[in-house]
């Protein structure tokens, strides 16, 4: 299922400019309404977002594996992302994205930043998932890629655990 968009260029004397608008169906921005059912559909339909794989692996990225049932869409995904190297990359890059700024736009109430504590733990919860998924070796064909993000993650892990008060 392809979603419509545009595409609108603007060529001044030395640049490009070129801004992509979305439309997306109202489920998007329920990633963190609604984070299971959202990670669900998008891991069920590999084709959906195919256009936009950046953006989709953004929001698959947002998964708290803390969560079973956000934790078993994530493996799903993981288990067909070997196929689709430019999402995988994007994925590696920013799992788990804790970032809020797709989920809430100008008409809605902006989620709380949440706290120092509760980053710690999430932190320790993705890492110990990491480190299984790569001890499993059921994603053998996208191991470096669980590499890079478990040495990530055990940097912000060992950083956050000699910082007292989370600055």
């Amino acid at each position: 299922m392809l979603l419509p968009h545009e595409t609108l260029s603007y060529v001044g004397e030395s640049c490009q400019i070129r801004s992509t608008f979305l439309i997306l169906p109202p489920w998007i921005p329920a990633t963190t309404r609604n984070p299971a059912q959202t990670l669900k559909t998008l891991a069920g339909d590999p084709e959906l977002l195919a256009w936009a794989p950046d953006h989709r692996a953004a929001l698959m990225a947002r998964a708290d594996v803390s969560q079973p049932d956000q934790r078993q869409q994530i493996e799903a995904y993981l288990a067909t992302l070997a196929d689709r190297p430019q999402e995988l990359e994007t994925f590696t890059q920013i799992f788990p994205n804790r970032n809020g700024s797709l989920g809430n736009a100008l008409i809605t109430t902006p989620a709380p930043s949440p706290a120092f504590q509760q980053l710690r733990a999430q932190d320790q919860a993705t890492l110990a998932a990491v480190s299984a998924w790569i001890s499993s070796g059921r994603y053998a064909a996208i191991e470096p890629n669980l590499q890079q993000i478990a040495t990530r993650l055990t940097g912000f892990v060992n950083q956050l655990s000699t910082s007292q008060d989370g600055n």
